[in-house]
């Protein structure tokens, strides 16, 4: 870690960020979030609910909303990804925040494992979107945390299970289990007859083998593929429906599945001879073991 960072962390305490400081605690988290996740600062919004500051913005890729939760000790910017775990994990990334001498500017360091470090700063005019929602939110109650992903509604978007001739695509269920906070989820369509416990016995077992080094990237992984009735993941039948337009992320996704193998058979009452399903994995913590 370099030397900033050090300093940084040797200086954190649990002191509230200054009253009088040019920039408030929303401006601040606002910057952090930015520098972490590489998102365009213009589209998140946030309100303060006491030393916590509430984040959120819209994916354009896929209007999925994603919320954060943040906060300030010492120098150090500490955040979560929706009501997931805070990142103080030495093996997090320590986001160092420090205003310039003449309070014009906040500067916001970015320290990856990997010894690189993203920089960037920003003026008063560039966040003033924070201190408009501080006041809205002085004369308004706090809403209660949005979930972290809101799904657009699926119709024809997911061309996933083999469709018989006697039914229609709109009128097939689809079924999920996504867990708020975890790398990775599943989504299966026109399963009524497949208990939704069973894809989140899936989803966990595949889970326990998706690890890379990767964190703060914000870029997920979309693989269609087949369960056949015995459990067998049949890596014949992996298709990359959504890339994280980096193969090396791409192929820790595909090694996930691969390792995990075979998962438990259909459920005796599962008529057709496999299950189509799409799998995502986020790269928004690091995981390498």
């Amino acid at each position: 870690m370099g030397g900033d960072a050090q300093r940084g962390t040797q200086s954190l305490g649990r002191q509230d960020w200054p009253a009088d400081s040019p920039f408030s605690k929303a401006q601040v988290c606002k910057a952090g979030i930015t520098a972490a996740m590489g998102r365009d600062p213009d589209s998140m919004t946030a309100r303060e609910n006491g030393s916590i500051v509430r984040l959120s913005y819209v994916r354009p890729s896929d209007g999925t909303r994603w919320t954060y939760r943040c906060k300030i000790e010492g120098q150090r910017i500490i955040w979560a990804l929706g009501n997931g775990r805070w990142r103080t994990h030495p093996e997090d990334a320590p986001l160092i925040v420090r205003v310039s001498s003449d309070g014009k500017k906040l500067h916001v360091a970015l320290f990856d494992g990997d010894g690189s470090v993203t920089r960037k700063s920003f003026t008063a005019d560039q966040l003033d979107n924070f201190k408009e929602a501080k006041e809205r939110s002085a004369a308004a109650p706090i809403p209660a945390p949005r979930p972290l992903i809101t799904p657009k509604p699926v119709v024809t978007a997911l061309p996933m299970i083999d469709l018989s001739a006697h039914e229609s695509k709109d009128k097939q269920e689809v079924k999920a289990d996504k867990e708020i906070g975890e790398a990775v989820s599943i989504e299966t369509r026109g399963a009524q007859d497949l208990g939704s416990t069973y894809l989140a016995i899936v989803r966990t077992q595949v889970e326990s083998n998706f690890r890379h080094p990767f964190s703060n990237t914000g870029l997920q992984c979309r693989i269609g593929f087949k369960i056949l009735k015995d459990g067998t993941i049949d890596k014949s039948s992996f298709v990359i429906k959504q890339s994280t337009r980096n193969a090396r992320m791409d192929r820790y996704a595909i090694r996930a599945l691969k390792e995990t193998g075979k998962v438990p058979p259909l459920y005796d009452d599962y008529t057709k001879p496999h299950l189509r399903v799409i799998m995502t994995f986020e790269f928004s913590s690091r995981s390498e073991q």
